[in-house]
């Protein structure tokens, strides 16, 4: 009775929150939200827990380098006042009148200026103990003042005791400053006597030159400075363990290990530096840049620290070395923590939301499965979910964003095809009717107009239209399209207008302008008596199809114009090389009626004084003979020179026997076969093509002739596809092509490529040193020139 009376009550309980809680999304959802309350929680504990890590470590990370920017800062604030220190001394009434006692020679004074700057340096030392040597160098690199301090005892040197530092870098770099400027020594280990001293005392020396009142270097003044004084800086207040500091070689300063300190030649010479503790990582840490890294079990924060604020080439390293777990104690502690509570909620959030996940899931997977069909392609959409909750209404919802989605491709697709129509025209007239096509196909209205802005008629209209012939010319005349059309031509987008219409009707009308940056085409206008029109998707399907026509538009205006230019830089072309070539003749023709004409006289004059009866003595004889045989080599080099300038065979018989034949004539002088293929017949072509092809030709076989060493030359002529192709190929020594233009030198090679540069061909030499040559050029023939290939 009892377990009927519980099977009966839990019956009834799920009865009612089916019937009155389960019924719809919201409610599942509230219930879900109760049950798995956890979930959100479980949410913003991941990414607190990622949040809240990242912020733990970038806060220990900033941590340390706020720590290294405050060691830094005390550094370089220690050092700033050495420098004014050094400025302060070198600006002392006894030094500048030592200074100038030396300059005079004043040998008694010098002694007792010599006494006083000591004095003023030692009482300078007193109040600043932090060095250990005050200098005056003199020009010559030997001491000639110098007091020391060690452990509060100021001593000023006898000149017995002073050394001759002129050997010393230090005194050798700040020699060749100007007036005014520091020199800031690298930190090193103090020498004396050209050892090092121990204990061992880590120095910087800071100096500046002295000057005659003549502008003549007087020596330097050098303050020796114990490192130690702001060495101090880098491991005060921190663990000892965690703290260095390198030179920019990677040399340590500070380490705590003394074994590992001072390793750099100059110093201890261990050779032990940075490199050695962190041979992958050593690069990125000696940038002078801060930064932080991990290397192996380490993390390590850097900070560049620069002694000298006027050469930012020298600087040091500041470190802050600690181990993982020490640098991120925080981070691990909490990570513990939080994945610990994690864990429990996790465990917590899936026991509880395991109990609705089918009841929830069902319903979706249905819709899911819908959603699939529809991007598998399948053209109807069935909302093929029960009941009336909001994932029924989210499936109907569906099924309406399918068919827009449909009707949108389907215009997208008319889009694509009507821009492709109007894109493969070049011709204005066939743009517009292409896109009077596109405006039917696309768009359902009254009447579809291309209105046409013509600059060249004063702003006359041309009008091609589809659909009512009323509504194109009154709708379009009205004062509402004007204003429409002018806003779309100043805004560049599309515009909607209300257009008064009869019996009380409302004309719609949207219009777009066709136009570029430059130019006004035309307008793309749509009338209909429904607003359907003015929808902003018909706008900027609109706006769509007039980019596309202003593109085409602007395309077919510039083949246009590239077009005419290209027929005017051809015609100039080839009138320039028809009067280049009439200038060759006009010459080639002076010198065969001139000049050759008087070296035939001459010779004939010469030959008849051997013929007039009275024979000349043996040397008159002699030389009328050599000037006879030097006027025939005139006349025959004569003669070459004019058939070089207008081979006559070129104007005669055309451009296969004229080179023939001056490929023969080559080959007869140069001892190599001659292999020449050419069409037996091929017509003339345009003059400016023959001359440049036989001028290339011409310097190719010279090459040949003159550098080849060729046994074998073939020579091809052939004409294909409206193009002349020559190709001279030679089975000489070759050359370097690259090597060869890059001295500039190849005149020839370059005059045969810009030949047929100017005519719009190619010209390509390919060579290598023992292979021979190839010269192969392709040469346009202009249209109308040739109309048969000839193979």
């Amino acid at each position: 009775m009892r377990d009927t009376f519980a099977v009966g009550l839990v019956g009834r309980i799920r009865h009612g929150l089916q019937r009155y809680v389960l019924t719809s999304i919201e409610r599942k959802l509230a219930v879900a939200f109760v049950v798995v309350a956890l979930v959100p929680l479980l949410s913003t504990a991941l990414y607190g827990h990622w949040v809240t890590s990242r912020i733990l470590t970038e806060q220990a990370v900033e941590t340390a380098q706020a720590d290294l920017n405050v060691r830094a800062s005390r550094i370089a604030s220690y050092l700033q006042g050495v420098r004014g220190d050094l400025l302060y001394l070198s600006r002392l009434d006894a030094l500048r009148a030592l200074i100038d006692a030396r300059e005079a020679g004043d040998h008694p004074r010098i002694a007792d200026l010599r006494a006083q700057v000591g004095r003023e340096f030692a009482h300078f030392a007193l109040t600043h103990p932090e060095y250990y040597q005050i200098r005056y160098i003199a020009e010559d690199g030997r001491e000639f003042v110098r007091v020391n301090a060690r452990h509060g005892v100021v001593e000023i040197v006898p000149p017995a005791g002073l050394q001759l530092k002129f050997h010393r870098y230090y005194f050798q770099e700040t020699m060749r400053l100007r007036e005014g400027q520091i020199y800031v020594s690298p930190v090193d280990l103090n020498r004396e006597y050209g050892r090092l001293e121990f204990p061992y005392t880590p120095v910087i020396r800071y100096a500046t030159p002295l000057f005659f009142a003549n502008g003549h270097r007087a020596g330097i003044l050098i303050l020796n400075l114990y490192a130690a004084e702001f060495l101090r800086f880098v491991y005060e207040a921190a663990p000892r363990q965690e703290m260095r500091l390198v030179d920019q070689d990677g040399y340590y300063m500070v380490h705590p290990d003394p074994e590992k300190t001072w390793g750099h030649p100059w110093d201890r010479a261990t050779g032990y530096r940075l490199q050695l503790d962190y041979p992958r990582h050593w690069p990125q840490i000696l940038r002078p840049r801060p930064g932080a890294l991990t290397a192996g079990n380490d993390v390590i924060v850097h900070l560049p620290v620069f002694p000298d604020a006027e050469n930012p080439n020298r600087y040091w390293v500041l470190l802050r070395v600690q181990p993982k777990p020490v640098a991120f104690a925080s981070v691990q502690a909490f990570r513990v923590t939080a994945s610990g509570i994690l864990l429990l909620a996790v465990a917590f959030s899936l026991l509880m939301a395991a109990l609705l996940a089918h009841d929830i899931a069902a319903p979706i997977r249905r819709l899911t499965d819908q959603v699939r069909r529809l991007g598998r392609g399948e053209r109807v959409f069935t909302p093929n979910v029960s009941g009336h909750d909001e994932v029924a209404q989210l499936a109907q919802a569906f099924a309406e964003m399918e068919a827009a989605l449909r009707q949108h491709l389907e215009r997208l697709e008319a889009l694509d095809m009507a821009s492709r129509r109007i894109v493969a025209h070049l011709d204005p007239t066939h743009i517009f009717r292409a896109m009077l096509d596109a405006l039917d196909r696309l768009f359902d209205a009254a009447c579809k107009v291309v209105r046409v802005a013509d600059a060249s008629a004063g702003g006359c209209e041309a009008l091609h239209f589809c659909g009512d012939p009323a509504i194109a010319e009154r709708g379009g005349a009205h004062a509402e399209a004007r204003r429409a059309r002018e806003a779309a031509a100043s805004q560049g987008t599309w515009q909607p207008a209300r257009i008064p219409w009869e019996n009380g009707e409302v004309l719609y009308m949207n219009c777009v302008a066709v136009q570029t940056a430059s130019r006004l085409y035309g307008w793309l206008e749509l009338y209909a008596p429904h607003p359907d029109v003015i929808d902003p998707a018909v706008g900027n399907l609109l706006t769509s199809l007039a980019l596309q026509a202003a593109t085409a538009l602007e395309n077919a205006a510039l083949y246009q114009e590239l077009k005419q230019q290209r027929e005017q830089l051809r015609t100039l072309i080839d009138r320039l090389i028809t009067v280049q070539e009439e200038e060759r003749r006009r010459i080639a023709y002076d010198l065969h009626d001139g000049l050759i004409q008087r070296l035939v006289g001459a010779r004939l004059y010469l030959l008849s004084l051997n013929d007039d009866g009275s024979p000349p003595a043996g040397e008159t004889r002699d030389v009328l003979h050599r000037a006879v045989e030097q006027v025939s080599a005139a006349i025959a080099e004569a003669r070459r020179t004019v058939e070089g300038l207008r081979p006559p065979l070129l104007d005669e018989l055309g451009l296969v026997a004229a080179l023939e034949a001056y490929a023969l004539d080559l080959s007869r002088q140069g001892g190599w076969r001659i292999h020449f293929d050419a069409p037996p017949r091929l017509e003339r072509l345009p003059e400016s093509v023959e001359i440049s092809a036989f001028r290339i030709a011409q310097e190719a076989l010279n090459n040949v002739l003159k550098y080849a060493q060729a046994r074998h030359v073939h020579v091809r002529l052939w004409v294909a596809n409206h193009t002349l192709h020559l190709e001279i190929q030679d089975d000489g020594v070759g050359f370097d092509v690259a090597e060869a233009q890059a001295r500039r030198r190849c005149v020839g090679l370059t005059s045969m490529q810009e030949r047929a540069r100017l005519l719009g061909g190619q010209c390509r030499i390919q060579s290598r040193p023992g292979e021979g040559t190839r010269v192969s050029v392709r040469l346009p023939l202009p249209a109308g020139g040739l109309t048969m290939d000839v193979g």
